[in-house]
């Protein structure tokens, strides 16, 4: 089965690298890529660091080699400001005969809208972006008003609390004896997550969570924890989304069985986790998982290549826990993987999201 859907949705990469081909003649790329540094940033989290969000040396050569290798220049930016300041001094090495587009990823500082900032500036000079629209961007980075709406567009996610910062709970509390993942309500990549992170929830828990809160000067969401396999979809935002075959994500090192594990962040930032085929998880639920995968990406408005996040539940299916409008695409990655597994390489998934651009925005 799960063959001769690789099959299928190999067809429809082959036509967005097609469509790619047929326009980098007349595009260009500038990337913006925030690299992991030997010294810190002034306002990282203290055993936390959000250095597992930005890219080493290799992995920003993978993006900006393969973009050559595909016949696009890239002129590439380790920060924001240096773009915008090229920009707006008319400094930016890009022909006036091409199409500039812009791909950001590894947004540096600790805002909870930071990764807005890029499309949000190319919408307001007409430039073209590889990422998702500023809205879209912006709202993934509180996941508790993200909950909000996917409960309100009927988006089965794992039932959630919200805990503020100085103030406590906002609304209801868990339950005593529930067992909960605490997670920074604005971050990604595992950032703020270890150990302690799960926990039956008991008298000592709001001590736990106003202590964790303050390190991190952030609200957290406060989420049943779902036990069951854990599934990356990757969403291709053409006019009609589409999703590609699910990946499973595990713990190289788990100790515990795979629907008990989840990443916390030393599994992220050492890259103790592999990706595989979901060779045990049934026909039906895999296109449930894809089905809602594509109406949470149509409800937030993704573009470029986004991701959804679930676990299967088994008395409740398919269950979204977290939502990337700008994965990372680079070969250790989930979406890199599926591409991998359809015979393809990071040039032509680079190929892939620029077609998908191109269908949002300018046709051809």
């Amino acid at each position: 089965m799960i063959t001769s859907q690789l099959e299928n949705q190999k067809t429809v990469i082959e036509n967005l690298v097609r469509k790619a081909e047929r326009n980098i003649a007349s595009c260009e790329i500038a990337t913006v890529m925030q690299r992991r540094r030997v010294e810190l940033p002034q306002d990282d989290y203290s055993g936390f660091s959000l250095q597992t969000e930005y890219y080493n040396d290799l992995e920003v050569d993978e993006v900006i080699n393969s973009l050559r290798s595909i016949g696009i220049y890239s002129q590439h930016y380790f920060d924001e400001n240096s773009f915008f300041n090229d920009f707006i001094r008319g400094e930016l090495p890009i022909s006036p005969r091409r199409r500039l587009f812009v791909y950001a990823s590894g947004h540096p500082g600790t805002d909870r809208a930071r990764k807005a900032l890029i499309p949000l500036f190319c919408s307001l000079n007409s430039i073209g972006t590889l990422n998702s629209p500023a809205y879209a961007e912006a709202i993934n980075r509180h996941k508790y008003h993200q909950y909000l709406i996917a409960a309100e567009a009927g988006l089965p996610m794992p039932e959630s609390w919200y805990f503020r910062v100085g103030e406590g709970w906002l609304g209801e509390r868990p339950p005593p004896g529930e067992r909960v993942l605490a997670k920074p309500i604005g971050e990604c990549a595992s950032v703020g997550l270890d150990k302690n992170s799960l926990f039956e929830f008991g008298e000592a828990s709001d001590v736990f969570l106003e202590r964790r809160a303050s390190e991190l000067n952030q609200d957290f969401i406060v989420q049943e924890f779902v036990p069951g396999a854990e599934l990356e979809t990757a969403i291709l935002n053409l006019p009609d989304r589409f999703a590609l075959l699910p990946v499973a994500i595990r713990r190289k090192s788990a100790h515990r069985p795979d629907e008990e594990d989840w990443l916390d962040y030393q599994a992220i930032y050492n890259e103790d986790y592999s990706f595989a085929d979901p060779d045990g998880v049934e026909a039906q639920i895999i296109e449930q998982v894809r089905a809602l995968a594509v109406k949470a990406a149509r409800y937030f408005e993704h573009g470029g290549i986004s991701r959804i996040d679930m676990r299967i539940c088994r008395r409740r299916g398919p269950l979204i826990i977290d939502i990337s409008t700008t994965p990372h695409l680079v070969g250790h990655s989930s979406i890199n993987y599926r591409f991998r597994t359809m015979g393809f390489q990071t040039p032509e998934l680079f190929s892939a999201l620029l077609a998908t651009a191109l269908d949002n925005n300018y046709g051809s």
